[in-house]
């Protein structure tokens, strides 16, 4: 049956979950977000911390020396400060995920990792209900239809049962694309193999 996108985007639920990749060879999603520069990472440091920017900075840059990152470009949010760090090898990517910062706060360690930035605009398809599948055949499907469209960078599934170990229909695809491509709401048809038909909610969240 024909899946239609729409806006706004769906609210994620809060209920525990795990989030399962099934483009990273690791099965950890990447985070994205638009940026300004490329290649470069950004992090987020939430207001209420913000006597330890300092601190945060520092271990920045020791995580990104100047030989590898020269730049900083800081922006505010009503709720953050935001840090987007130019990288000269684009390798250095994986770093924002891989090697959260870390800082003690009130006794607790709390981590921040990274987003990893766009060169385009950058879109995440939320999806509910979708019918059920092997991983594998779920993988195929979504890359094939959404490769139509443009760029897929990920597809993710959520295990948000109780136990945050089953999946249960819900998840997510990170999508670049031109913007004048969803001026309207778009349907196509999604289907599985030996013609099982396709049944999902999507929606549409700009990320940039």
């Amino acid at each position: 049956m024909p899946v239609q996108y729409s806006s706004p985007a769906l609210k994620a639920g809060r209920s525990p979950r795990v989030e399962v990749s099934l483009l990273q060879p690791s099965g950890k999603p990447k985070n994205y977000m638009a940026g300004t520069v490329s290649p470069s990472v950004i992090y987020m440091l939430p207001m209420e911390y913000t006597k330890y920017q300092i601190i945060f900075l520092e271990k920045l840059r020791k995580l990104y020396p100047r030989e590898r990152a020269p730049g900083l470009i800081q922006k505010e949010s009503s709720s953050h400060h935001i840090y987007e760090i130019l990288l000269l090898d684009v390798a250095d990517h994986d770093l924002a995920l891989t090697t959260p910062i870390t800082l003690t706060i009130d006794g607790i360690i709390r981590s921040f990792s990274g987003f990893i930035t766009a060169p385009q605009i950058l879109y995440k398809f939320h999806f509910k209900k979708l019918t059920l599948a092997s991983y594998y055949v779920i993988k195929v499907c979504l890359l094939e239809a959404f490769s139509k469209i443009g760029e897929v960078l990920d597809i993710v599934l959520y295990e948000d049962d109780p136990s945050s170990s089953w999946f249960t229909g819900n998840g997510y695809v990170y999508l670049t694309r031109q913007r004048k491509y969803y001026d309207s709401p778009k349907l196509f048809p999604l289907m599985y193999p030996n013609n099982i038909p396709v049944e999902a909610i999507w929606s549409l969240e700009e990320q940039n």
